[in-house]
């Protein structure tokens, strides 16, 4: 006879969460930078940053691409981005 195990990682809510996302996982927001690495894979260089997420007091640490982050988070990387333009030089902007 098998019963059910439940680990500590298995969390019970007495109500669903409002934040809950479509596919049951609940929203974080970044809270740090950690560390950074590039991760090259066939021959193109792709900047990864090791974020502390926090998930409803839980927290969780990922490697996520720098590009995403950007995106997303805008406010991390300050005003100045820089583009690529077409002839190859770089262009920074506020």
């Amino acid at each position: 006879m098998l019963k059910k195990c439940i680990n500590c990682r298995d969390t019970v809510f007495p109500s669903v969460p409002s934040n809950l996302q479509p596919n049951m996982s609940i929203a974080g927001r970044p809270v740090k930078v950690i560390g950074k690495k590039k991760k090259v894979i066939k021959k193109k260089s792709i900047r990864m940053l090791n974020i502390v997420w926090d998930r409803d007091g839980e927290e969780e640490v990922t490697w996520e691409p720098e590009e995403v982050m950007k995106v997303h988070f805008k406010k991390w990387f300050g005003k100045q981005v820089k583009t690529k333009k077409d002839d190859g030089s770089e262009d920074e902007s506020n």
